[in-house]
């Protein structure tokens, strides 16, 4: 029977590895990264502190929500008011939960289709960034390091985005993939992860959940089998067939 490795533990990789198993492989869970929650400095702060009524806030990962949104929410009653743009089922859902959890947090304002930060700095400049205060500046919660694609697309366009870094993203150690067994990746931080794990990265081949990780994973030397633009089990599934 052929091996894939499923980037995540066994808990948040099971349905994926239940995937794989139906399509006739052997799914392995191979955790690459964790999340930290990192406070707020001092920048950051000051930023929250600025939070006007209505503002925009821009969320592009799952962390963001559950490491930044829901335990700053208290402190800044204004995050309950604010704007906000989602990208992503992920993100999606871990807004969903932190509301089902009975938390004060709105709806989101901007739901944009795809993942990663391109995708949702393209809606909201073609939908509600065409009419909103530019007077004010747009807030962005994420890792300490993030891709850059979000601010590089809303900056050239004229926007002021503030960061608002609320975790961080750090490799774990784990076993090696051997070279002909393929690795599923979920997210840029991922392949970055996988490439300081592997001696030769051009030797494993991947499936990349998404655009974005897929070119983090070619820009990491790593050969791309296919990109998963729908994000469910089912789908890699159909794709291993």
């Amino acid at each position: 029977m052929k091996t894939i490795w499923i980037g995540r533990d066994e808990g948040s990789g099971r349905d994926w590895l239940e995937a794989a198993r139906k399509a006739g492989w052997e799914g392995r869970a191979l955790p690459l990264i964790r999340r930290e929650p990192v406070a707020p400095d001092a920048a950051g702060e000051a930023a929250l502190a600025d939070l006007q009524r209505g503002d925009w806030l821009f969320l592009t990962s799952a962390a963001a929500v559950r490491l930044g949104l829901k335990p700053l929410h208290s402190r800044f009653p204004l995050l309950q008011q604010a704007r906000l743009a989602v990208v992503g089922p992920g993100t999606a859902a871990a807004l969903r939960r932190a509301r089902g959890q009975g938390l004060p947090l709105p709806e989101a304002s901007l739901m944009a289709d795809g993942r990663g930060g391109a995708a949702l700095a393209e809606a909201f400049l073609n939908g509600p960034g065409e009419k909103a205060d530019r007077e004010r500046p747009l807030y962005w919660m994420r890792a300490k390091n993030p891709r850059p694609e979000l601010a590089e697309q809303l900056e050239s366009a004229g926007w002021r985005l503030v960061g608002l870094p609320v975790y961080r993203v750090e490799g774990v150690d784990g076993p090696v993939p051997e070279s002909h067994q393929p690795v599923l990746l979920f997210s840029p931080s991922g392949a970055r992860a996988l490439s300081q794990r592997v001696a030769v990265p051009g030797s494993c081949s991947v499936y990349a959940l998404g655009a974005t990780t897929a070119a983090a994973a070619v820009e990491a030397g790593f050969q791309v089998i296919a990109t998963l633009d729908q994000p469910s089990a089912q789908a890699f599934a159909d794709c291993l067939r």
